[in-house]
């Protein structure tokens, strides 16, 4: 409610029990001030509960950020922690290969999967990110991702024109030689079905021998690293790339169709 629909059923109740000579009835505002200087106060001590007044995601916020708890030591050595998601690409694919009949064919996709580990204390993407062409990536693809962050990265040749590497850029191993092979501490996890598979559990426990945090459900803030580097990711790139489709005036065959070589 807000600050005078409560005052009035203050001053409804004190008419009640509370002589018109009395405190409010004596004030010119009937105490209007003072209520609203108390509602204040009272949502500066419980900031998390008061704002779930502005929905349930802005309570959890709330409560898990800022000035709420704050039981998370800061990660300050590489590779001590790591975080893991997926990131989906909403749109219209097609992909264009040959078969081993030497015929042209044309699959629509309809949608891709970018899977990335990010370090905690660096921020750095360790290893190659995971593309996945399937509905939904599955634990195969958690698998494959971990595999190539751990294993040396070579740099790729770049096929499109212009486009090029900036020198002090490279992924960790690829510019630090004795960082290949390394593993990590503990990975973050949500709580989506390939996260809790147990034969991601069971190579994660007994070939990388680290440990897994799946973390409290509908809370992306205990992976705050890797959800900000989706979203600058999306604003940055993806975004960009759909509105330079739209003013070339492309026609919809050329949207949609991309090549993968």
């Amino acid at each position: 409610m807000r600050g005078k629909q409560i005052h009035k059923k203050f001053v409804d109740e004190c008419k009640k029990l509370i002589p018109r000579t009395d405190y409010p009835f004596n004030t010119e505002r009937l105490g209007y001030r003072a209520l609203c200087r108390y509602l204040v106060n009272l949502r500066n001590k419980h900031f998390g509960k008061a704002s779930a007044r502005y929905g349930k995601d802005a309570e959890q916020k709330a409560k898990n950020s800022g000035i709420g708890e704050q039981n998370h030591p800061e990660t300050i050595t590489p590779y001590q922690k790591v975080q893991f998601d997926g990131h989906r690409l909403d749109g219209i694919f097609v992909i264009k290969f040959t078969t081993p009949e030497g015929d042209e064919v044309v699959k629509e996709l309809d949608r891709l999967w970018l899977l990335c580990i990010v370090d905690s204390a660096t921020r750095n993407i360790i290893g190659t990110p995971h593309i996945c062409l399937n509905k939904e990536y599955n634990a195969s693809d958690v698998m494959i991702c971990a595999r190539n962050a751990i294993m040396p990265v070579k740099k790729q040749p770049l096929t499109i024109e212009g486009l090029t590497f900036q020198e002090p850029g490279g992924y960790p191993s690829e510019r630090f030689p004795q960082l290949e092979w390394s593993v990590w501490d503990v990975i973050c996890f949500d709580n989506a079905k390939a996260h809790l598979a147990d034969m991601v559990k069971d190579r994660l426990r007994n070939l990388i021998g680290c440990a897994t945090n799946l973390g409290p459900v509908a809370r992306p803030m205990r992976r705050s690293y890797i959800e900000r580097f989706y979203n600058t990711l999306t604003k940055a790139a993806f975004n960009v790339f759909q509105i330079r489709l739209g003013a070339n005036q492309m026609t919809r065959e050329e949207k949609i169709l991309i090549k993968w070589q």
